[in-house]
């Protein structure tokens, strides 16, 4: 059996904007701080062999506040990054729609197959998300291990541990920042989610939304 958690990066003034952030990272926002805090608190008492992260930095500073109660591996796997979007990164929704109503038009009428010009569909992701994950589990069969992510691209495995097609991936919520989805897979690597999109170790005030 292999337990995997996992977490979705802190909250950055990027959220906080409503940005496309992609592959630019925008520093932790005061709350992306707390929520730190109250995920080293869930992690302290938690048995886990290794933490794989997301190379960007809003990962890795989440990754390192998790290991900061004990010294566990650091491993950084570019294909845990976030969505390419392209011309898109930086820009809010108003603005794209302002800028380039042809774009905003696509995106809002074909959310699972757009693709943003230059930057990647939500099928390279899944696809891409897939990958990784059935190596980093079959690399450590039988271990805990804690994987820090993105928003999209959690999602997207999220799809695909649910038995979805990515066309589906709209009935899959992205969950707060520093949201935890807990994984088990059985000896023949078939995955059963125990929970998803966990937030309760943010005090109720400051929860969003619900979990699955």
């Amino acid at each position: 059996m292999t337990t995997v958690y996992l977490v979705r990066h802190m909250e950055t003034e990027g959220n906080l904007k409503q940005i496309f952030q992609g592959h630019c990272d925008t520093p932790a926002s005061p709350m992306g701080r707390r929520q730190m805090q109250w995920l080293e608190e869930r992690f302290k008492s938690v048995h886990y062999d290794c933490v794989y992260s997301s190379p960007l930095r809003r990962a890795v500073e989440t990754a390192k506040s998790i290991i900061s109660y004990r010294q566990k591996p650091l491993v950084l796997r570019d294909e845990l990054i976030e969505i390419d979007f392209g011309e898109l990164e930086g820009k809010t929704l108003e603005e794209i729609s302002a800028d380039t109503p042809e774009v905003y038009e696509k995106l809002m009428k074909e959310r699972n197959s757009f693709v943003p010009p230059g930057g990647e569909s939500v099928k390279e992701v899944y696809e891409r998300m897939r990958k990784v994950m059935d190596q980093i589990v079959t690399e450590n069969s039988g271990k805990t291990l804690l994987v820090v992510s993105h928003g999209m691209a959690l999602q997207c495995y999220i799809c695909y541990l649910m038995g979805h097609d990515v066309i589906r991936i709209g009935e899959v919520p992205i969950g707060q920042n520093t949201a935890v989805t807990l994984v088990v897979y059985d000896d023949t690597m078939k995955p059963k989610i125990t929970y998803c999109n966990d937030n309760t170790h943010i005090p109720p005030a400051h929860r969003l939304g619900n979990t699955l």
